[in-house]
């Protein structure tokens, strides 16, 4: 069986239980680090208190296909009757990802992100080398030099949770 990017994001999508809920943001620079944020939803959907395994990734193949799909931007309740615009622009995936965030319970690497996101209360910031926005505007900044790949993502899925369970999260 063939794997499908839409395919992680069907359930998610079926589950508005969780609407509102926090969300992790991974913030990479310029240096993308392949598998990170996979191994955050890993350890999320693991320790997670609902149970539901609903914690997805978002990576900018997945975002450019919602943003591209009139269903799901529908189904993430994307308002497209004003202004118009083209939804595989800069402009149709920032809306895409702050539908995404209202929503939550996801771990985004996109390069968008970052800029469309960074004031969200309800988003946990981590970066991982030199972020693309100002350093005040994440929770956590990881030297990639100083730990492996595995160490990485357990401690930005422990931060998060330290992060949620003592109230800083909206």
């Amino acid at each position: 069986m063939h794997y499908r990017p839409l395919d992680s994001l069907h359930p998610w999508l079926i589950n508005a239980g969780h609407s509102g809920s926090p969300y992790v943001l991974v913030d990479t620079g310029a240096t993308p680090i392949k598998g990170c944020a996979e191994k955050v939803v890993a350890l999320l959907n693991e320790f997670d208190d609902a149970g539901d395994a609903g914690w997805i990734h978002l990576d900018a193949e997945l975002v450019a296909l919602v943003s591209a799909s009139k269903e799901h931007r529908r189904l993430l309740g994307i308002d497209e009757t004003t202004p118009p615009f083209d939804p595989t622009s800069t402009c149709g995936v920032r809306r895409v990802l702050t539908a995404f965030a209202r929503r939550g319970r996801f771990v985004v690497n996109h390069p968008e992100a970052t800029r469309t996101l960074a004031k969200d209360p309800r988003g946990f910031r981590a970066a991982i080398g030199r972020p693309v926005a100002d350093i005040e505007q994440f929770h956590l900044i990881l030297n990639p030099d100083c730990f492996r790949l595995h160490c990485l993502a357990s401690l930005i899925a422990d931060s998060y949770l330290e992060w949620v369970a003592t109230s800083c999260a909206a």
